[in-house]
């Protein structure tokens, strides 16, 4: 860089600097800087999970309205820890369905089933589709978990809410997800817009 060139840009950083002076401008004092900070993933309200600590009177309630929208009448092969499950009613786009089995969906809210016996399970995700509201192009992630802990390595919970999930009117789509996020112990659920 010449002589030259760094005057004229010396020149032009000081009329800069007076112009800025002359209409007003005042520096910030405060030089700190702020950092937003990330968004953290949203938990299922403890109206959920306080649910599965339901009195008798409650809980009995609760049963049967669960079940006029899932019933275990018909007979269920018991799923592995290892399988995949998925689910596309007729409602939804391929193109929809591939995102969501890819994991592209933002997940707006999220509920654990871990250690919670059946009925507890089936209560809590019977509330938890009734009364979720998510965004539009966002999922829900249910994780189920996979049956390590039950008795003979059986996933019988992750069985069940594929069943259950299959027959919920607001359920337009599932999929187990990706591996960080849970993988075969888990789903990603598109569900219906109130």
């Amino acid at each position: 860089m010449s002589d030259e060139t760094g005057s004229q840009q010396n020149n032009v950083t000081m009329d800069f600097a007076k112009l800025m002076q002359n209409s007003g401008v005042v520096p910030i004092k405060n030089q700190q800087q702020v950092h937003a900070k990330p968004i953290k993933k949203s938990k299922p309200s403890p109206l959920y999970y306080g649910q599965a600590k339901n009195t008798h009177k409650t809980a009995t309630i609760g049963t049967q309205m669960s079940n006029s929208v899932f019933s275990n009448h018909c007979e269920m092969k018991t799923l592995s820890a290892a399988d995949t499950l998925n689910f596309c009613s007729k409602n939804i786009q391929k193109n929809a369905f591939r995102k969501l089995r890819r994991g592209q969906f933002p997940v707006a809210d999220e509920l654990d089933l871990h250690g919670l016996t059946s009925l507890q399970a089936r209560e809590l995700l019977l509330d938890f589709l009734k009364y979720v509201t998510i965004p539009s192009r966002h999922c829900v992630r249910i994780i189920h978990g996979k049956g390590h802990r039950s008795a003979d390595n059986k996933a019988i919970l992750k069985t069940k809410v594929n069943h259950w999930l299959q027959q919920h009117p607001r359920v337009l789509a599932f999929h187990s997800c990706l591996p960080a996020d849970g993988g075969t112990g888990a789903v990603y659920v598109i569900i219906r817009l109130k």
